[in-house]
């Protein structure tokens, strides 16, 4: 014999609406939502037993402070010992750039392009740099440098239409935006060109 499913159904509903019932019908019951965890936030339970932070505090500003402080001082150390190491340079320049040491961090991607000076993607990051502080003309530079380089650079030629496009240029931006369009039509840079023309 089958059963159908809609008995199935109406059988799931009825137990549905009598669990609804027996759970709703004492209101002065109130649930301690830390009852059944251990001192650590961490609930009691056989998966999480023996989870703990051994000892050690949650992630805060003290402790990663601490972290990016040691991890500065161990690349200023490892540069000092090696100037030419140009991938610890980077990191290093990179870490005081992300907290707002922009002098620093450009002195720093400077050195690098004096020992190449074709380094596209350092000079990608110092467009984007001056970009963010506001001197367009320096960008500006970084990125015509690129594209002397690689003259199809997708990103550098997507900068040089945002760069304008923050001076306030904007029929100059959309130029070189449907430039790149046409010209390396299948990438990111590209939709983002044709996104961007439409917010000017």
């Amino acid at each position: 014999m089958k059963i159908r499913p809609l008995f199935i159904y109406m059988g799931l509903f009825v137990v549905t609406i009598l669990l609804i019932v027996m759970f709703s019908g004492s209101p002065e019951t109130k649930v301690d939502p830390h009852a059944g965890m251990n001192q650590e936030g961490m609930p009691n339970d056989d998966i999480h037993r023996g989870m703990s932070m051994g000892g050690s505090s949650a992630p805060g500003s003290d402790n990663v402070n601490s972290e990016f402080k040691n991890r500065i001082e161990s690349l200023k150390s490892k540069i000092a010992e090696n100037p030419d190491d140009t991938a610890s340079v980077r990191i290093y320049a990179e870490m005081l750039a992300s907290a707002h040491q922009s002098d620093k961090s450009i002195d720093l991607f400077k050195s690098i392009l004096e020992m190449d000076p074709n380094r596209v993607d350092i000079m990608l990051t110092l467009s984007f740099i001056e970009y963010n502080r506001g001197k367009y003309d320096e960008a500006g530079n970084y990125t015509e440098k690129i594209l002397k380089i690689e003259p199809l650079n997708a990103e550098a030629f997507y900068n040089k239409g945002a760069i304008e496009a923050a001076k306030g240029n904007k029929e100059k931006a959309k130029e070189i935006w449907n430039e790149l369009i046409s010209k390396i039509p299948e990438t990111e840079a590209a939709n983002l060109a044709k996104s961007s023309i439409q917010k000017l």
